[in-house]
């Protein structure tokens, strides 16, 4: 059993890990663009969107290290269409002022950390609607044994001087 476990888990880290560093690089290149900016022009503003981005770089960090020092993720049976759907109604009122609609494509059921889950899924919505789309499709395939999770956008690709990105 607890072999299982660990194997389990590995996939589930690869994707935490994916989520992180995509946040961490986004962040990143706001900071060195505001940073560069700030150097040529000396405006305050710059330095105040460079401090932003370092603190939310700082928290990303402490998020995904409390994730890993968790012992076990808790693996639960559940299926994704009540994943979507909580997802759905839990960002409702943030998708709705941005002007931006979810919607969700098949279903399967897992067994997984329900939280590790949502907690990436969120962070790429979030993401979407920061880079400006309109239209979000959260979409599950299974292929033979292998379950495909996708977040399809029409949002814009994120400019490096764009603030509070991530």
């Amino acid at each position: 059993m607890e072999k299982f476990l660990g194997e389990e888990a590995l996939p589930i880290a690869g994707l935490l890990a994916g989520c992180f560093v995509h946040d961490l690089k986004n962040r990143l290149q706001v900071v060195l663009a505001n940073c560069e900016s700030f150097k040529a022009t000396e405006q305050k503003r710059y330095f105040e969107n460079a401090k932003k981005g370092m603190l939310g770089i700082l928290r990303s960090s402490e998020e995904f290290l409390s994730l890993i020092r968790s012992k076990k993720p808790k693996m639960v049976l559940f299926r994704l269409s009540s994943l979507f759907e909580e997802l759905k109604t839990f960002l409702s009122p943030y998708l709705r002022r941005k002007g931006t609609r979810l919607s969700t494509r098949g279903d399967a059921s897992v067994q997984m950390d329900r939280s590790l889950l949502r907690a990436a899924l969120m962070n790429l919505i979030v993401n979407a609607v920061e880079a400006g789309a309109s239209k979000i499709l959260v979409g599950v395939d299974v292929k033979d044994d292998s379950l495909i999770l996708s977040v399809d956008d029409n949002g814009k690709p994120l400019k490096t001087t764009e603030e509070g990105v991530g």
